[in-house]
């Protein structure tokens, strides 16, 4: 672990304490707990990766929608807006087909972790995918990206809330 990772962690503490969505309490017991998987993981040598948002919102319960958007905004990443009955039929069409191809047990692990493979545009000769995710920090993007791409493309990951990502699933007849 760098000194880097633990800044980020301790900025992003700052600024969900700042908007109440942490106490004190939680932003110190939290860094602990990263601490500690993170000394666990070396001495197993184990190369998971160990998800700060994901501690507190899995193990401390705070506010997925809350913490993952607050994430976004320190990242950069995007938040997913568009009204469902707003996406065009044929990215419809496309996300089922693409959807249809993949390894089932892939498909589980998705909805699972709150990922969906939402669109993909060609740049020039490369493909370039769309990720919706609950968490857009979350291991599991990569993984997934490579099982599906072989890597041979690039991705964006555009933050949803948990409610929208679930209403989506269910209009497209996922779940």
């Amino acid at each position: 672990m760098n000194d880097e990772s633990l800044i980020k962690i301790d900025q992003l503490s700052n600024i969900l304490l700042k908007k109440n969505i942490i106490d004190r309490y939680v932003a110190k017991k939290s860094r602990e707990v990263y601490l500690e998987k993170h000394i666990i993981n070396v001495l197993d040598d184990d190369d998971s990766h160990i998800n700060f948002p994901e501690i507190l919102v899995d193990e401390f319960n705070v506010d997925s929608d809350k913490v993952y958007h607050e994430v976004a905004k320190f990242y950069g990443f995007y938040e997913y807006d568009t009204p469902i009955d707003k996406i065009p039929q044929s990215q419809i069409n496309w996300i089922k087909e693409t959807l249809s191809s993949i390894a089932p047990s892939i498909k589980q692990k998705m909805i699972e972790k709150g990922i969906l493979i939402y669109d993909m545009e060609k740049i020039y000769s490369r493909a370039r995918y769309k990720f919706l995710a609950l968490n857009p920090t979350s291991s599991y993007i990569p993984k997934i990206f490579f099982e599906i791409s072989s890597g041979n493309s690039g991705y964006d990951v555009i933050v949803i809330k948990k409610k929208k990502f679930h209403t989506l699933l269910k209009f497209l007849d996922i779940i």
